[in-house]
């Protein structure tokens, strides 16, 4: 009985090894959205999510889709893509830490030139 144990212990651990092998060689699916360009995209979305913060109900609502729908439309992608792309970001921590410095340091350096700018008037 011993013997047997043995073999199934051996299966299960070589099985296990395969299923395990052929996981980490799946070729990992491109973005819809490639990360340079989610940068963008995520930069305008954060600067039109501040512009509604003082609106509120429904014309914040609207103008948000709004905002999104243009957002949309100027980067060349569709809402599904958006989409798409955050909820594979949000499952890789590197790439979501790597494209966020990105947005938050393209964000700094344009509150820099506004602040520059208004400066120099």
């Amino acid at each position: 009985m011993k013997i047997c144990l043995n073999h199934l212990r051996n299966g299960a651990f070589f099985v296990l090894a395969i299923i395990l092998f052929s996981m980490g060689c799946e070729k990992e699916k491109p973005l819809p959205v490639p990360p340079e360009k989610m940068v963008g995209v995520l930069v305008d979305v954060h600067l039109a999510e501040a512009a509604v913060q003082h609106l509120t109900g429904i014309k914040k609502d609207t103008t948000i889709r709004k905002y999104y729908r243009q957002i949309y439309q100027i980067h060349g992608i569709t809402e599904s893509d958006f989409d798409s792309t955050l909820n594979l970001i949000h499952h890789d921590p590197e790439l979501l830490r790597d494209i966020y410095k990105a947005v938050t340091d393209t964000i700094e350096s344009r509150r820099l030139r506004a602040a520059q700018k208004s400066k120099n008037r």
